[in-house]
């Protein structure tokens, strides 16, 4: 493992994203095409399932209206063939994610595990690498950046800094999984957010953090409790 990629090591984007700016709308769509190309490639080789799923279609694929739909049943139902990671077997997930105690704790010793709540009838299982990870990351920093605009962050900024997650907890729910990730691993991630629960009330959700915190979350699971915890008068606003 090279320092460049290691674990919350999030250097390389950077110079990718200005590599990315500088080539402009066609060179986007060539770089977009030759991702999915290789993503479709890898899944080829590694994965048994998507293998035969994609038998049919050309040798390259870079368009996205050509790949087969599948769903969330078909890929629990061939999980073992559905990883690209050999190592990685329904078994060995059920069994981890069936542990509360390990939430956030690396799966195989390099992967993050993320459920589903299964309130659909079928419990999802997935399994996340630090490349997923980091992007995730720096996807949100960049909307969260540019929804509080320079005057936001400055006052973010001012009050520490500090951001206050509203998540589901007490399961490998992706929210809750990756905070406590960052928090058995310290780093910059876990000096700045705290995880709540979505489901607490009010007064007892974050006494400490929200005079001087941003609050995020999925917007299904922060909009509500925003709107009737804060106000235009409080100094919050929730991502």
């Amino acid at each position: 493992m090279t320092q460049d990629n290691a674990p919350g090591n999030m250097s390389w984007l950077g110079p990718d994203i200005r590599r990315a700016r500088k080539q402009g709308i066609d060179g986007l769509a060539r770089r977009q095409q030759a991702r999915l190309a290789d993503a479709v490639a890898r899944a080829r080789t590694g994965s048994p399932y998507y293998r035969d799923l994609y038998s049919s279609l050309p040798q390259r694929v870079d368009d996205p209206t050509l790949l087969p739909v599948t769903d969330k049943r078909r890929l629990m139902e061939q999980f073992d063939d559905w990883a690209t990671d050999r190592d990685i077997t329904y078994d060995k997930v059920r069994d981890f994610v069936d542990t509360p105690e390990r939430i956030g704790e690396r799966f195989l010793g390099r992967y993050m595990v993320a459920t589903t709540s299964g309130t659909s009838g079928r419990r999802g299982l997935f399994v996340l690498d630090d490349r997923y990870m980091d992007i995730g990351a720096a996807l949100t920093s960049q909307a969260l950046a540019t929804w509080l605009g320079p005057s936001g962050i400055l006052r973010a900024a001012a009050r520490g800094g500090r951001f206050a997650q509203l998540v589901a907890v007490g399961g490998h729910y992706v929210g809750f999984a990756g905070n406590r990730r960052a928090a058995r691993e310290g780093g910059w991630r876990n000096k700045i957010l705290r995880a709540f629960s979505v489901h607490s009330p009010c007064t007892r959700r974050c006494p400490n953090w929200s005079p001087s915190s941003t609050r995020t979350g999925r917007p299904s699971s922060s909009a509500t409790p925003a709107r009737s915890c804060c106000s235009p008068r409080s100094g919050r606003r929730d991502a």
